[in-house]
């Protein structure tokens, strides 16, 4: 099954999305404007496909406050969108790639049969992020520090799942690993921004796919155990799910020490280190 295609994905300065294309790049008043209800009302009616920890937040000063921008990612099987990103095109005419525009087109802007869409959880950011750097090309160099201590993280959070995840188990001095909610955050808040990742150079496609693939079992992990009172991860490690992320933790580590700079940290790593 193939991956999703995300679009809509915006520049923060208060994450490391800070690296997205910024909306107000892509104003364009004219861009179909005489099909834009259309493509507003596909936005709108595009089927849930994740429901995320937190709600967005417009990136126009005068846009609608955060419970008002949703926190659920839709698609139509093909593409994947943030649940506002109607807001952009309908309020302050953003435009679009073409190539989504085309695809809405081709379907008479009708979106398929809930029952039809694939619900894996696979998406690729590919796309949206070289075709926003050619609307806006970004110039910063990467920080070879920054870079580093990225992928020191990274590794750090893989190597502790792949030892036993807990820290009674694995003896790391790593808080997050007592609790789920913190788990979950510290890998898609902390680890795993591969949109800005890629754009600032901190890592390559090779090693995007590689945290991809693992990163697919932590929302697995997530979707079982989102919404319950269980947030004591030794009562939670027995789960099968958590034997599926400790193989694929271990596999991404070996598929990663094929390039030298993750070699260099998996020899230096310790994992009594803060």
């Amino acid at each position: 099954m193939s991956a999703k295609t995300i679009i809509g994905y915006w520049f923060s300065s208060e994450s490391e999305n800070r690296y997205y294309i910024h909306p107000k790049d892509l104003i364009d008043h004219d861009w179909h404007a005489d099909e834009r209800d259309k493509i507003v009302q596909y936005l709108k009616n595009g089927i849930v496909f994740l429901e995320l920890l937190g709600h967005s937040h417009c990136r126009f000063e005068d846009g609608p406050p955060p419970n008002e921008m949703g926190c659920c990612d839709l698609t139509d099987g093909i593409w994947m969108w943030p649940e506002a990103l109607y807001i952009y095109v309908e309020k302050y005419h953003v435009r679009l790639p073409e190539e989504f525009y085309e695809h809405m087109k081709k379907n008479n802007f009708t979106l398929p049969d809930e029952n039809a869409v694939d619900k894996e959880y696979r998406w690729s950011v590919k796309f949206w992020i070289e075709w926003g750097n050619r609307q806006a090309p970004l110039k910063d160099p990467p920080n070879p520090e920054i870079q580093r201590n990225l992928k020191e993280i990274i590794y750090r959070f893989l190597k502790a799942v792949a030892d036993g995840i807990t820290s009674e188990r694995t003896n790391y001095t790593t808080p997050y690993l007592d609790s789920f909610t913190e788990f979950i955050c510290q890998w898609f808040d902390g680890c795993y921004q591969p949109g800005a990742f890629i754009e600032a150079g901190y890592i390559n496609w090779d090693e995007f796919d590689i945290l991809d693939d693992f990163s697919r079992g932590m929302t697995r992990l997530f979707e079982k155990f989102k919404g319950t009172d269980q947030d004591n991860m030794d009562l939670m490690i027995d789960d099968i799910l958590f034997t599926h992320l400790k193989y694929e933790a271990e596999l991404a580590l070996n598929r990663l020490k094929r390039f030298p700079v993750w070699q260099q940290i998996a020899q230096n790593f310790n994992p009594r280190a803060q």
